[in-house]
């Protein structure tokens, strides 16, 4: 009989082992929570990995067209062809402007007198005057602004940004006249 008791005192140590061993082993698992993701809307997908072209002339050490990110800034686009030379007119070119598709840059050289301040600046497109980035001068050039209501254009969109054409008229002093004499001249990006 001793027999059978060394077999059970063995069987009992090797299920006892292998409990051990089992439940040693699931404690060291770290279990990952569950998490759920949303589904981004196919819009905001393709905005996100869109490209878009830019054209850079002037100052820069290799103009020409260049694709970049959507979202990409002036300053992006100016690095894209080889950055500024020493005699850019910085003071002229809006470097932290968003791009968009199609849009075109003529970074002026110092001293440079720019026939259409749009193209240095970027803050005129096909022939209208962005309202979010004009200067106060660019500004002026519209019907009905002086320099009082150009400051105050400035001033409104420091801390709103117009996201339509038709939200110049928040500007204290443009209404429905104003704005119907400008609107073919101004856009927003």
């Amino acid at each position: 009989m001793s027999f059978f008791k060394n077999r059970e005192n063995l069987l009992v140590l090797c299920i006892v082992a292998l409990v051990l061993f089992l439940s040693l082993r699931n404690q060291n698992r770290v279990e990952e929570p569950a998490v759920a993701l949303a589904a981004l809307p196919e819009e905001d997908i393709q905005e996100s990995t869109a490209e878009i072209y830019v054209h850079i002339t002037g100052r820069v050490k290799e103009p020409g067209v260049f694709r970049l990110p959507s979202g990409a800034r002036l300053q992006d686009a100016v690095e894209a062809a080889g950055g500024l030379y020493p005699d850019a007119d910085t003071a002229q070119i809006n470097l932290s402007l968003k791009l968009q598709d199609e849009d075109k840059f003529h970074i002026p050289a110092m001293g440079e007198t720019v026939s259409d301040p749009g193209t240095a600046s970027g803050l005129i497109t096909d022939g209208l005057i962005d309202i979010n980035h004009a200067t106060q001068s660019e500004l002026e050039e519209l019907p009905g602004i002086g320099p009082a209501l150009a400051g105050r254009i400035i001033e409104y969109r420091e801390s709103t940004p117009f996201a339509k054409i038709e939200d110049i008229q928040n500007v204290r002093g443009i209404g429905d006249k104003l704005f119907e004499g400008m609107k073919e001249q101004i856009t927003v990006r």
